[in-house]
């Protein structure tokens, strides 16, 4: 019985090792309000090609660690009150990225999703980012100098 008991135990903790060693799938990032100040740099909006209503840009916010974090920043215009539905990826190439959950993004409402801040030792500070539409992706890449 002893034996049997001990099997047990050692079934159940190889069992909690092989659980505990699966690979984590990341939750995809919120789309939350935007507020934004000094540290952010921004390209100019972009029209989706789904709708003239529906602008995109890349950010990028940079604090003085220096460490920085990219943000794919959305805004619908729709006069009409019309919301259209968005997913996407942000990633920023000093090793950071985020991608973007469904999200129903209301007529006059912007949203940004920002990937984790991670420190840069580069003078250059590319972004890249894709939106999606009503799911109709649109891509953008853009390598822009770091500001510090």
């Amino acid at each position: 019985m002893r034996t049997v008991k001990s099997l047990g135990v050692a079934g159940a903790v190889v069992g909690a090792l092989v659980l505990t060693a699966s690979p984590a799938t990341a939750a995809p990032a919120p789309w939350k309000t935007v507020s934004t100040n000094s540290n952010w740099t921004c390209l100019e909006y972009r029209h989706h090609k789904v709708s003239e209503w529906v602008n995109f840009k890349l950010c990028r916010i940079i604090n003085s660690v220096p460490e920085a974090q990219p943000v794919l920043v959305v805004q619908n215009k729709n006069p009409q009150g019309k919301a259209a539905e968005i997913d996407g990826y942000i990633y920023g190439d000093w090793g950071t990225s985020a991608t973007c959950g469904k999200f129903t993004l209301e007529a006059g409402w912007t949203r940004g999703c920002y990937a984790p801040t991670e420190p840069f030792n580069s003078n250059r500070l590319g972004l890249s980012g894709v939106l999606a539409v009503n799911g109709v992706p649109q891509g953008w890449n853009e390598a822009a100098p770091a500001k510090h």
